[in-house]
């Protein structure tokens, strides 16, 4: 089986290399607009997070689904953003007409878009550099300025040749550091003086300065994992620093203390720090003071124990028991909480409520059941998310809290958002026979609605009119029968027939189909080139070898195919004698495949001057063999032992001259018959097999 399947490689390897050349001498260049990955940029990283460890950030058209940028400090250097816009290589009468870099400031703006041919990309003072050309597309290079101007944004190229149009799905550019610097711009509060705090006190609400009634609200994309730019810790003092806010800022730089040490508790996006319950450690002299590094010369609040005339250190009696009967809800006993998707900054639910937890017992559950594997250990206040959020982290969270007293029980209504999904990509490339239906699907999550474009026009299958305008911007798709999008959930079908070959058109009823997801948070765009092929169109075909057939003589097949049409294909040309591949018979050991030699588009018989052999060759027939796959099968027979296995695979077949019944003159008729002439060679000795 080996040496039959060596032989069957070398066989494919010659005509191989014939038909790849063919093929690159035809092929000038694609028609359609097609994003290509760009090498060394990562196509399946959809987070990014600025200064991060990425530098400049790269994105590349190719990427499936929206790409979030979160720009979350300013560390030395603005951030880079890198949009890569790359096509595969336009024909020469194909190349782009409009290559624009579009923008949108949210997702229901309209999009403003700038083509570098005519102006720089630029909104305000972010302006982009374009380095590319009109047959291979283009890069997008900027800087964003930090601090200086809002980035919210969204990005995206649109381009256009003559066949048609393509989006590339966007960029969202999120500003945290633009609204924290707003966030931060409030007024300090002078000193605040707390008597001592005691069990019954917790949970303790403290606030971190004063809020202006100018501060910007947050955003629409912020939600519960929006990360406070705000910074609790305690200082260590005595009685020898004095308990002033300079000293306390002075210690708590050099030696902070986090607020975790002491207690349970959560800080809250505008800076509110709620002290949920002590820990054990031991308590120190301390003094407790909100900052933030925005700001890093300013005490937003600061909090002593004693009084203004006479301060002194915080103070904790832990000897002071609850005294209430019950357990008392501080915080609302339901809430709905929304949650984007990816990281999450340290996302939590907490139940703020007082009452003793001597004899407390408290246990989170997701659904009913217990919380999934993945999240921290959760404690009798806080559940904190895993830091990469995903969609099936969505559900009913609830904390049943029990003892003596009546139980009290708090729920969280979590649902994780973000811009649609893609779960399954459809194919980016489908070779459909002319007369054969398309139909492929993909899946798309979380979308509110869909939209269908053909070669980047907006198309609402079952309307005339709408078929008409489809008909006026592409005449060769005037015959073809677009049917509506078979949506079942996630799962999106498309499905096209009656694709045909209009006179005079070189690629038939090939379009681009574009399926897009979109709702609240951005779009999922899916993009799928329908290369429609014709039946191989023969330039030439193997004539009958009769009824002069002799066997002295050397007998040649030729069977040449216009391989035009199959430049994003891989065309295989074999031979056939008698229904069975030439290269079969070799590895099979037959006696009749030594006689045969393929050049080129050729097969030739050789001289079969051994008389017993001739009969072999009689009332037969060769056949010229056209198969046509998916490139991709090269890769395949690459890396496989057994190449029969590869080529019958159906995911890589397009089409097999050998079970089309409606290709006719691939076969010719050879009657081998003895040459009279031989004779008398033979008879001296000097016949050959």
């Amino acid at each position: 089986m080996i040496s039959a399947n060596r032989w069957h490689v070398r066989l494919l390897l010659v005509w191989c290399i014939y038909l790849e050349t063919a093929s690159v001498l035809a092929r000038t260049g694609e028609h359609f607009v097609q994003f290509i990955p760009t090498p060394g940029v990562v196509s399946d990283r959809f987070y990014y997070e600025s200064p991060g460890s990425v530098h400049p950030i790269e994105v590349d058209a190719s990427t499936t689904q929206q790409v979030r940028i979160r720009i979350v400090d300013f560390l030395n250097n603005n951030p880079e953003l890198k949009l890569h816009c790359h096509v595969a290589p336009l024909s020469p009468d194909s190349e782009l007409t409009s290559a624009f870099l579009c923008r949108k400031t949210s997702v229901t703006a309209n999009s403003l878009c700038v083509d570098p041919k005519t102006q720089t990309p630029q909104w305000g003072e972010i302006a982009f550099n374009a380095i590319g050309n009109r047959s291979h597309g283009y890069t997008f290079h900027a800087e964003l300025l930090v601090g200086r101007v809002l980035l919210d944004a969204f990005y995206f190229c649109k381009f256009r040749n003559k066949w048609g149009e393509l989006n590339s799905n966007m960029v969202e550019v999120q500003d945290v550091y633009y609204y924290q610097i707003a966030m931060v711009k409030r007024d300090a509060e002078k000193p605040q003086y707390l008597p001592t705090i005691k069990a019954p006190d917790l949970p303790m609400r403290l606030d971190c300065g004063t809020r202006r009634w100018s501060e910007k609200d947050l955003p629409t994309w912020a939600d519960h994992s929006f990360p406070s730019p705000f910074l609790w810790s305690f200082c260590e003092l005595s009685g020898a620093d004095g308990y002033t806010d300079y000293q306390c800022m002075n210690k708590a730089r050099k030696h902070p203390i986090g607020v975790s040490d002491y207690f349970e508790h959560v800080v809250y996006p505008n800076g509110t720090l709620i002290l949920l319950g002590r820990t054990a450690a031991a308590w120190k002299y301390m003094g407790l003071l909100c900052r933030s590094h925005i700001r890093s010369a300013v005490i937003f609040s600061v909090f002593f124990g004693g009084t203004e005339s006479n301060p002194g250190p915080l103070m904790y009696d832990p000897n002071v028991p609850y005294t209430d009967s019950s357990f008392r809800p501080l915080s609302p006993m339901f809430q709905k909480i929304t949650v984007r998707q990816g990281p999450g900054s340290g996302t939590q639910l907490v139940a703020v409520y007082r009452g003793s937890r001597s004899f407390a017992k408290t246990e989170w559950t997701k659904d009913g059941g217990r919380i999934p594997f993945g999240f921290p250990e959760p404690t009798a206040f806080a559940l904190t998310f895993p830091e990469l959020i995903q969609r099936n982290h969505s559900g009913l969270y609830e904390l049943h809290v029990s003892g003596r007293h009546p139980s009290i029980r708090f729920q969280y209504e979590v649902t994780v958002v973000g811009p649609p999904e893609v779960i399954q990509d459809p194919p980016a490339l489908l070779l459909v026979m002319e007369g054969h239906e398309a139909m492929y699907h993909t899946e798309i999550a979380s979308y509110s609605t869909t939209t269908l474009r053909i070669n980047g026009e907006v198309f609402f299958p079952g309307s005339p009119q709408e078929h008409r305008k489809l008909s006026n911007h592409f005449p060769y798709l005037k015959d073809v029968k677009i049917h509506p999008l078979d949506i079942q959930g996630p799962r999106i079908q498309y499905r096209a027939s009656n694709l045909v070959f209009t006179p005079g058109s070189s690629f038939g009823s090939t379009h681009t189909v574009t399926i897009e997801g979109a709702n609240e948070f951005g779009y999922a765009r899916v993009s799928t080139l329908i290369n429609v092929l014709p039946r191989p169109a023969f330039l030439k075909l193997p004539a009958d070898c009769a009824p002069r057939c002799l066997s002295s003589e050397e007998h040649t097949f030729s069977c040449e195919v216009d391989l035009r049409p199959y430049a994003m294909a891989h065309v295989i040309q074999s031979w056939d004698w008698n229904g069975t591949d030439i290269s079969v018979l070799r590895g099979q050991g037959d006696a009749r495949a030594d006689y045969f030699q393929t050049e080129g588009i050729t097969l030739r018989l050789l001289p079969v001057r051994d008389p017993s052999r001739v009969s072999l060759f009689a009332n037969s027939h060769v056949t010229c063999r056209i198969r046509i796959y998916y490139k991709a099968v090269q890769a395949a027979l690459g890396n496989s032992e057994n190449v029969e296995r590869v080529l019958q695979d159906s995911k890589w077949i397009v089409y097999d001259s050998r079970t089309d019944t409606e290709t006719r003159g691939l076969s010719s008729k050879v009657d081998l018959q003895l040459d009279s002439t031989r004779s008398t060679d033979e008879r001296n000795g000097f016949s050959s097999s």
